[in-house]
């Protein structure tokens, strides 16, 4: 067996364990809740109550929890929360109108992008797809350039994850594009999505053997990276990246590889509220993706 199949099948069963050791059973009643509200098409306006306006706050501190929980790996209290609060963000976007709609509708992008990776981690690549995509739909009705360049990069890792490399580097391009046009002004925080993106178009043009585009999407994303360190870091409270920390590097794919980009290989500033043992921690995340490619 090759290494790197080895090592990608040793990381789904440490997924499998992690979801067994807790509550397998619920974990699995979780899945089956997830697939039938990513299949629905129409939102139950009634779901949360009819106060839509004031609940906004609140579905905004349980979209922060569903992705603090991913973050921290608790998997299964993820997969058993997302359709409870799937159901909630549909109804109140279809409950509010204006800017409240937008907002709603950028938190239920948020929402999806948690579902499709956590999706992405089960293997379930048809269910994930389905809800980057629902992600990406959202995140256009919001209207936010941000969510839009955030969601494009759950779309590209679904990609990706399924063999479609080229169409992966091609739609990240396409949308760190879309992304650098539509903001009329970049701060700290789109130079930020646009350079997670980027990352993530580099590791699938790698993959797909281009080290040209690889190489040309990596120093785009380093670039961002020093345009992030160029804001003032005054405030005591730094932002963190609204597409989460861009643990990814170029696979030793291309037929010359030279030891892999890597974090360290990258501008620090793309990474402002990372700390140096879960950057330490990210770089041997790394050495897996490289080997799981």
């Amino acid at each position: 067996m090759r290494r790197r199949t080895f090592v990608g099948l040793t990381g789904a069963s440490l997924f499998g364990a992690v979801l067994a050791s807790s509550a397998p059973d619920a974990a699995a009643s979780g899945v089956e809740r997830l697939a039938a509200v990513l299949a629905g098409y129409s939102p139950d306006v009634t779901v949360g109550g009819l106060n839509a306006q004031s609940e906004l706050p609140a579905l905004s501190v349980a979209v922060a929890k569903a992705k603090s929980d991913y973050q921290a790996c608790r998997y299964t209290d993820v997969i058993n929360s997302l359709p409870g609060l799937l159901m909630r963000a549909q109804a109140r976007c279809a409950a509010l109108i204006g800017e409240r709609q937008a907002e709603a509708y950028a938190l239920l992008a948020e929402a999806y992008h948690v579902a499709a990776s956590v999706l992405l981690k089960l293997g379930d690549h048809g269910l994930a797809w389905l809800a980057a995509d629902r992600s990406l739909q959202a995140a256009r009705a919001s209207g936010d350039p941000l969510t839009v360049g955030c969601s494009a990069r759950i779309i590209t890792h679904a990609l990706t994850s399924s063999g479609y490399h080229r169409a992966g580097a091609s739609t990240a391009k396409r949308f760190a594009e879309d992304l650098d046009r539509d903001m009329p002004v970049h701060d700290r925080e789109s130079w930020s999505v646009y350079g997670s993106l980027l990352l993530r178009g580099a590791v699938a043009a790698a993959q797909d053997h281009d080290r040209r585009t690889a190489h040309e999407l990596l120093a785009e994303a380093e670039d961002a990276g020093h345009r992030v360190g160029s804001f003032s870091t005054a405030s005591t409270s730094m932002p963190t990246l609204r597409c989460g920390l861009p643990g990814i590097s170029l696979p030793r794919r291309l037929p010359d590889a030279r030891p892999c980009a890597s974090l360290s290989g990258v501008s620090s500033p793309l990474l402002p509220a990372v700390s140096d043992a879960r950057l330490k921690a990210s770089r041997v995340a790394l050495e897996y993706l490289r080997d799981r490619a």
